[in-house]
């Protein structure tokens, strides 16, 4: 594939991925990508293209900020294909990349040239792996069957070589949570679903404690690396304990062990041993009953934990109190995607959704 780069680009570009444009994404036109440098109590739209185009239509499903230059940001979208910033998202770029469909981005933590895309090509769910920063991509991945896609992709942080990806259930009702150990040279199943695989998740502590959010509501946790797996979302609980709602969000604490949180449409919920028990966390009473589609807390300095409710932003201060910050869209926050070299330096990225 990399071997045609120049065939793929034009394939790319008479299949319509080109530069957004309002003729093909009809939503609202304040939404694309806003930044903060204040820790979200002040965000300024970064939806730049060129003096013609712009992300501020863009549905954003994806948002990964380089972990060595954290000034470089990629941008992933629904139908639009795969952006990047060199200027931390003051101009965007299309990379020539073959999905215009992106579900998740993964960067090596040693070698930020090392890109994971998860996108369908010709309705197979795949993965894509860059090894320049985008400018040329290997399908490292495929699913067997038409209309499936990889959901999540995540890279084990303790060794990026380790990729797991997951995938949406197929014509035949399943879904799976598939690992390669040699950077996606070979590939073993370790969990067979059957529903969509939203997100994977690792303890900060523990490469061998592993969670997964699956769609209708389960909420998955292996401490053997995957040998063995237990739906946490079952679990008899006394009604203190327990989170209520359909879950939009799960988040594990990037420094803290068995610190979970779940983001649901009641409320959020919070978990300090390894999803056992649950606490509603005190949020502000009129985000109660809006889903909760984004929890993030930054991966370098303070402990501050942010959600987002619609199309609201709120920052825990002081561990106590609430900020709120409106983002005056008409979309809502679908990604929360903190600088992981920068304190108080937070993205968010708006999704079209109709509450």
């Amino acid at each position: 594939m990399t071997k045609n780069f120049l065939l793929v680009c034009a394939v790319v570009l008479l299949s319509g991925c080109l530069p957004f444009s309002p003729e093909r994404n009809r939503g609202p036109a304040n939404g694309g990508i806003a930044r903060s440098a204040d820790g979200g109590q002040t965000f300024e739209r970064r939806n730049v293209i060129d003096s013609e185009n712009s992300l501020n239509q863009a549905n954003i499903t994806a948002i990964a900020v380089d972990p060595r230059q954290s000034d470089i940001v990629y941008a992933g979208t629904q139908r639009n294909g795969l952006y990047i910033s060199r200027d931390a998202g003051a101009v965007w770029s299309l990379l020539p990349f073959e999905g215009r469909d992106v579900s998740d981005i993964a960067i090596d933590p040693r070698d930020s040239d090392i890109i994971y895309v998860a996108s369908p090509w010709e309705g197979r769910g795949s993965l894509f792996r860059s090894a320049d920063a985008g400018e040329s991509w290997e399908r490292i991945y495929v699913e067997p069957v038409s209309n499936t896609i990889v959901s999540t992709v995540t890279l084990l942080p303790q060794n990026p070589d380790h990729i797991y990806i997951g995938t949406s259930v197929n014509s035949s009702r399943k879904s799976a949570i598939v690992r390669s150990l040699d950077s996606g040279q070979t590939w073993d199943n370790i969990l067979t679903e059957s529903s969509t695989i939203e997100g994977i998740s690792f303890d900060p502590f523990n490469p061998d404690q592993i969670y997964v959010h699956a769609s209708s509501n389960r909420l998955l946790r292996s401490d053997d690396g995957g040998a063995v797996w237990e739906d946490f979302s079952r679990i008899r609980r006394d009604r203190e304990d327990r989170y209520e709602g359909t879950v939009y969000s799960f988040f594990v604490h990037p420094r803290n062990a068995g610190e979970l949180y779940v983001g649901t449409d009641r409320s959020l919920y919070r978990s300090d041993n390894y999803g056992d028990t649950w606490r509603e966390v005190d949020i502000i009473g009129t985000s109660r009953g809006i889903p909760i589609r984004a929890i993030s807390v930054s991966p370098v300095g303070g402990d501050q934990l942010m959600y987002a409710s619609a199309q609201a932003l709120y920052v825990l201060v002081r561990g106590e109190q609430w900020s709120i910050t409106d983002t005056e869209s008409r979309q809502v926050i679908s990604v929360i995607a903190h600088d992981p070299l920068q304190s108080g330096v937070v993205y968010t990225g708006f999704h079209n959704v109709s509450e």
